[in-house]
């Protein structure tokens, strides 16, 4: 003959489970910490939920309009924003001239100067 055994657990919208043994004794199971800075909450199931901010995926410069353009994942659903830059080297440099050991280039603006030796 079989006996049944009544158990239960439950999860509280608190993320807390509890287990109920068939003797009534019950025990504890704490899913989110409440310590200090602790960034995971209790979602509206009860499971652990962390509200994500939003998650730079990409990112390209146009040169052109010297512009940043950050692509952004936010929930799921991706957007790109566009960041102006102050073209310092352009508004103060423009142009010069590098004279060393290896000869002389005239760095122009917005071009790459590679050294050696």
């Amino acid at each position: 003959m079989l006996k049944e055994v009544d158990t239960t657990m439950v999860q509280a919208a608190t993320g807390i489970i509890t287990y109920t043994n068939e003797a009534g004794a019950t025990s504890t199971a704490v899913t989110v910490s409440t310590d200090a800075g602790n960034n995971i909450t209790a979602g509206a199931d009860g499971g652990a939920f962390f509200n994500a901010p939003p998650v730079l995926t990409g990112g390209s410069y146009d040169d052109v309009t010297n512009t940043l353009n950050l692509v952004l994942n936010t929930d799921g659903t991706t957007s790109t924003v566009a960041v102006p830059i102050l073209d310092a080297v352009g508004a103060f440099l423009a142009d010069f001239t590098v004279t060393g050991d290896t000869g002389t280039d005239l760095v122009n603006n917005h071009e790459t100067l590679n050294f050696e030796g």
